[in-house]
């Protein structure tokens, strides 16, 4: 009866999951919506636990990393410094159940393939979007994304690791085809980096040119000549993240942030020095179990007022939610533990899409790509529990990782 059930619904949710997609750039809202009404519709038709075993069956050293992780985050609420914060945070993991049921649906090779397209739609047209933006045919309200930083309604935190990914795959792609559709890969994959650039999220140009240099190294062999017109490629990209003047005073004040850190000066560097020292401190004072989940803000906002000292200048009323660093979050959260588990689930990822690449599966890359950017950008932010970042996450890694039927025909071949 349930797998009729499961049959008879995964075009529903197929279609709903594409709508998913083609909202996730404009509308948190209607985004959350459709996702939910999918995850709700795979609970009942059994699509979901179909996708669970799979991917317990499939990928089971990375299934049992994030097991251990999302222990972590549920158990951790328990001795969480702020036990209602801590519930909050956990909540913002729901879509992470996107990942198998996705897996689940994305057997059927023709849902996988509209689903690719539905999202490299949202997301050409979100290029359009941020060029009207950039221009100021367009106002967003959204306290990241302005017209000198022209990131849409995603925000400049999300932006360049969603774009680093999406245009690295696009590389990827253009590579495998010819003609008119290697150079709409490629074309596209320009205008996502040159917009990437053009925006105010230093840890986006670092995801992207790290995922460019992946699919580089994977497609050559990586000569004189390739790193050279590589290097040529991403210094054209870099002049055009500097050639305003809103880009000149952001690589200065890079320049000097770097300095304040090198010397030791929380006020001469970035904020998330100071919010890292913070997590360090705190930890230190719970060093078996961290602050637990969420304890993060409550833990700062004690320190503030122990540790002026750490307080960056004009941030004195405005004490942390989060560190802006995933590996520091975790430690102060969950102690050793913690940053055990988070490197376990990301080598896990990583090391997921690379053996799929060795056996030959068509989108396996992207599952390393993705994998990577997490890695890398969890440096300066919260990556898995951002909207945009860990729902691109999830969607991303489960388009990677899914087997249609043509990578299970090639298989038995």
């Amino acid at each position: 009866m349930l797998p009729q059930l499961a049959e008879k619904a995964l075009p529903i949710v197929g279609a709903v999951l594409c709508l998913g997609a083609l909202a996730f750039p404009y509308s948190v809202a209607m985004t959350n919506v459709m996702l939910g009404i999918a995850l709700g519709l795979g609970m009942l038709s059994g699509l979901l636990w179909q996708g669970l075993l799979e991917l317990w069956r499939s990928h089971r050293n990375l299934a049992g990393w994030m097991a251990a992780y999302f222990l972590l985050l549920v158990s951790g609420v328990l001795w969480s410094l702020n036990m209602q914060f801590g519930l909050e945070t956990a909540a913002h993991y729901w879509f992470w159940l996107l990942l198998p049921l996705m897996l689940a649906v994305m057997r059927d090779g023709v849902w996988h393939r509209r689903f690719g397209l539905a999202l490299s739609v949202a997301l050409t047209l979100n290029l359009v979007l941020c060029v009207l933006q950039r221009f100021g045919l367009y106002v967003v309200e959204n306290s990241g994304s302005w017209t000198e930083n022209a990131t849409g309604h995603i925000g400049h935190i999300g932006f360049g690791l969603i774009y680093g990914i999406w245009a690295a795959w696009l590389l990827h792609r253009g590579w495998q085809r010819r003609g008119a559709l290697r150079w709409l890969a490629w074309g596209l994959a320009g205008w996502s980096w040159v917009m990437v650039f053009a925006a105010q999220g230093r840890a986006g140009y670092i995801v992207t040119v790290a995922l460019i240099f992946i699919v580089v190294a994977k497609h050559t062999r990586l000569s004189l000549r390739t790193l050279l017109l590589a290097g040529i490629s991403v210094l054209l990209l870099g002049l055009v993240a500097v050639s305003s003047d809103a880009g000149k005073a952001r690589m200065q004040d890079t320049f000097e942030k770097v300095q304040g850190v090198m010397e030791g000066d929380v006020q001469k560097a970035d904020p998330r020095w100071s919010f890292w020292l913070i997590g360090w401190e705190a930890w230190k004072q719970h060093p078996v179990l961290g602050v637990g989940t969420g304890g993060y803000a409550e833990a700062s906002a004690r320190l503030y007022e122990q540790r002026p000292d750490l307080v960056y200048s004009g941030l004195e009323k405005y004490p942390p939610s989060h560190p802006h660093n995933m590996y520091v979050q975790v430690f102060s959260s969950w102690g050793p533990a913690g940053l055990i588990v988070l490197a376990g689930w990301l080598l896990s990822w990583i090391r997921c899409g690379m053996r799929m690449e060795l056996e030959g599966q068509r989108h396996a890359i992207v599952v390393t790509l993705s994998g990577v950017a997490f890695a890398v950008d969890s440096i300066f932010s919260p990556t898995p529990e951002q909207h945009f970042s860990g729902i691109f996450l999830a969607m991303m890694l489960a388009f990677g990782m899914a087997r249609t039927e043509m990578d299970v025909k090639g298989e038995k071949e």
